[in-house]
């Protein structure tokens, strides 16, 4: 799956980000946008999976030292298509 593939049906307001992103940017982005969910992409704009404010959240919880130096690729729910 393509992330114009979502686009195309949610029309074009979906949010995307880079696996390497750091979290704590992703859930800035999140809340300047007030969404609760980012696309993940990596190379070549294909869909990786996706990152919710749940995940951001757990990570938090579990692993509160390191969530400055976390990225989105490791705690993303990865796609399963």
């Amino acid at each position: 799956m393509l992330v114009e593939d979502i686009i195309r049906t949610k029309g074009g307001d979906v949010r995307t980000i880079g696996a390497e992103t750091p979290v704590v940017e992703a859930a800035r982005l999140m809340a300047g946008n007030k969404i609760g969910i980012l696309a993940v992409c990596r190379v070549g704009k294909r869909l990786a999976g996706l990152l919710s404010e749940r995940d951001i959240v757990g990570a938090l919880a579990e692993q509160a030292e390191r969530i400055a130096a976390m990225t989105v690729d490791e705690i993303y729910i990865p796609g399963r298509w």
